[in-house]
């Protein structure tokens, strides 16, 4: 029996529905699904848009309208750069960080307590935090000892 061609193989690791083409077969790297042809493993979805539209350029990615990183449908995938991939990731509100309700050491991210910096106000910290950091930090200085225990005395206080 005749070995099946790279893409007939292709296909057998894809569930086909009526929305996403969810990638069934392996996965690594927070769940990027990956295929291996001629020795070499590729990003799933970076394959298949090379084979049906040719060698994608250096620098360029395959990016999902779909935001879903199984999904090989080729009418979710499209070229971008890493930075557009960043910008269509915030503007959608899909970071990790988003969903964060409160700081490390428990404080509630709300408009009081919340100092936004950075390009465009899109980063965040916790005021409380950042007193008591520089409490900690100025008491380090006037006795010369290490400031990692005062923050934690500060916090418990708070």
């Amino acid at each position: 029996m005749p070995k099946p061609s790279h893409i007939e193989r292709f296909w057998t690791y894809v569930n086909k529905s009526d929305g996403c083409w969810n990638w069934t077969g392996r996965t690594a790297n927070k769940g990027r699904a990956y295929f291996q042809a001629n020795r070499r493993r590729f990003i799933a979805a970076r394959w298949l848009y090379e084979h049906f539209n040719g060698p994608i350029a250096k620098g360029i990615c395959v990016l999902h309208s779909c935001d879903n990183i199984l999904c090989v449908r080729i009418k979710h995938l499209y070229l971008g750069t890493q930075q557009e991939n960043i910008k269509d990731r915030d503007r959608k509100r899909r970071g990790w960080q988003v969903n964060k309700t409160h700081c490390p050491r428990g404080h509630e991210y709300n408009k009081e307590n919340t100092r936004l910096f950075g390009p465009n106000k899109k980063y965040r910290a916790c005021r409380k935090c950042s007193v008591l950091f520089s409490a900690a930090y100025r008491l380090k200085l006037k006795k010369g000892e290490s400031y990692v225990g005062y923050i934690e005395k500060a916090s418990a206080n708070s």
